[in-house]
């Protein structure tokens, strides 16, 4: 599952400011996965903006009028969807690959 959605702009919720000097989604990612508040983001890697965000930004996800807009999930292989956060565990089991969730989580 790709956790990036290109051309998608995520709204509203933002935590701060936006960040400056980042200049790929994949550490405006990681800036995410280092704020314990951040569940999304928003990156326009052209001008080296990133915007950490809420979870109920995703929520409002609308196509970008700007051009290189980079939406996405704190981590891959993450959805979040009407308040659940499910985190999904691919392990290998015999000849198949068989997906097993290990977390869930409601956040209100």
């Amino acid at each position: 599952m790709d956790c990036l959605e290109y051309g998608i702009d995520y709204p509203g919720s933002d935590l701060s400011d936006a960040l400056t000097d980042v200049y790929d989604q994949w550490s405006c990612q990681s800036a995410c996965q280092a704020h314990p508040d951040c569940e999304c983001f928003s990156s326009y890697p052209e001008r080296g903006l990133c915007w950490l965000k809420r979870a109920e930004a995703m929520a409002g996800a609308q196509p970008s009028s700007v051009s290189g807009l980079v939406s996405g999930t704190k981590y891959c292989g993450e959805q979040i969807c009407s308040g659940i956060q499910w985190n999904f565990d691919l392990a290998k089991s015999g000849s198949f690959d068989q997906e097993k969730v290990y977390k869930v989580e409601a956040f209100y």
